[in-house]
């Protein structure tokens, strides 16, 4: 019995030791997992084969299309004079959103400037009272050229 229990006592010493050394060698470890892998990726110079020439694997990127023009894009009339509501769904857009109007869509030289909105829904002021005013709207995409989406469709109402 007592033979049993002083191993007993050995076993939970050494067990106590070896967790107590965990945190240190899984450091050690991921230290050197990261030097391998700068290495390996200095040495090969992004080329996939002789990534997996050392055994590794080679992670895709999957090139998302460009984003698609907002949707839904309603334009109400304001509640104070010379303003106009406009709203529209968020979709897939993660940026943001540009805005422009213009009180004649035929005619560029009507075209505000664009105007950049966070939320899906702005309130435009300072229109001619009456004036029928067009809105479009954009999605922000860094990753295309420009950085937009295609325009919305215009979409009016009267300004109050």
């Amino acid at each position: 019995m007592e033979t049993n229990a002083k191993a007993v006592v050995d076993l939970r010493m050494q067990l106590n030791t070896a967790v107590h050394k965990a945190p240190a060698l899984r450091s050690d470890w991921e230290v050197a997992v990261a030097k391998l892998l700068a290495t390996v990726q200095v040495y090969c110079n992004g080329a996939a084969e002789k990534v997996t020439a050392f055994g590794l694997d080679v992670q895709q990127r999957v090139q998302h299309g460009p984003q698609p023009a907002p949707a839904g894009l309603t334009v109400n009339t304001g509640k104070a004079p010379g303003q106009v509501v406009a709203k529209w769904t968020k979709g897939t857009a993660l940026h943001g959103f540009v805005v422009q109007h213009a009180t004649d869509t035929a005619n560029a030289a009507t075209y505000s400037a664009i105007e950049p909105c966070t939320k899906t829904q702005i309130v435009l002021g300072g229109l001619p009272s009456g004036a029928a005013v067009h809105v479009r709207i954009a999605a922000v995409d860094p990753k295309a050229s420009p950085a937009l989406s295609p325009w919305s469709d215009w979409a009016s109402a009267p300004a109050r």
